[in-house]
């Protein structure tokens, strides 16, 4: 089963475009009671543990090149197009494309979004 394109594009967003996810997801920063507004801080804290669990599970899975993959374009602070990030790990297009949709459908599974 493949996620529909919102479902993808949510879980790309949440991979790249939260800087404290990505900081903790990437092994940069651990994650602390601190993270969250006063009200949300426990429900919050929460999620991003079984949101960052379900990534670090995904990245453990894959083999070099595909982590790799996933270090460049997801967790890389100059972000790069997917083109680059083909030329960055040696692969072509078509490939790290279907590794990007392989990566977003597993960590939607491991979630039950899927």
């Amino acid at each position: 089963m493949k996620p529909s394109t919102a479902l993808s594009k949510y879980i790309d967003e949440l991979i790249t475009k939260t800087p404290e996810l990505s900081a903790i997801a990437s092994g940069e920063k651990q994650l602390t009671w601190e993270d969250g507004t006063a009200v949300r801080r426990l429900t919050k804290y929460e999620e991003t543990v079984r949101i960052v669990t379900a990534i670090r599970e995904v990245y453990d899975s894959l083999d070099g090149n595909c982590q790799q993959f996933m270090q460049v374009y997801y967790w890389r602070p100059d972000r790069l197009t997917l083109d680059r990030a083909s030329v960055e790990v040696n692969s072509s297009r078509r490939t790290v494309i279907k590794w990007k949709d392989d990566i977003v459908s597993a960590v939607a599974k491991r979630l039950g979004w899927l």
